[in-house]
């Protein structure tokens, strides 16, 4: 699961073994609701575990300030990584080892 902001690149660097959520073709490619779902999701709105269930997801990134980010741990979901921006949360089940890249900012880095 990515958010919209973060999905092309993720798209870019990771494709064909990582597919995203929603990236920025939104307007040719994911219908407006599920743009909506998104936002929801990473809002951390009450429907947001329904949109999990609703679209099988392995791992979530979310920026560590999302308010999402706060209630994954609570529903099982296990923190494998994060640095100084973001955190990668993997589902119930799956075994991720963790890595911690806290002291490291990769903000203006590209690629």
């Amino acid at each position: 699961m990515t958010a919209f902001e973060h999905g092309s690149y993720v798209s870019w660097k990771l494709y064909p073994a990582v597919k995203v959520s929603v990236d920025s073709r939104y307007e040719t490619a994911f219908p407006p609701a599920v743009i909506d779902e998104n936002l929801r999701f990473y809002r951390a709105e009450p429907d947001w575990r329904q949109t999990l269930a609703k679209y099988p997801t392995d791992v979530v990134l979310t920026l560590r300030e999302a308010p999402i980010a706060s209630q994954l741990p609570g529903a099982g979901w296990r923190l494998v990584y994060l640095d100084k921006r973001f955190e990668l949360f993997a589902r119930p089940g799956l075994s991720l080892l963790f890595r911690d890249n806290s002291g490291r900012d990769f903000q203006d880095v590209f690629p």
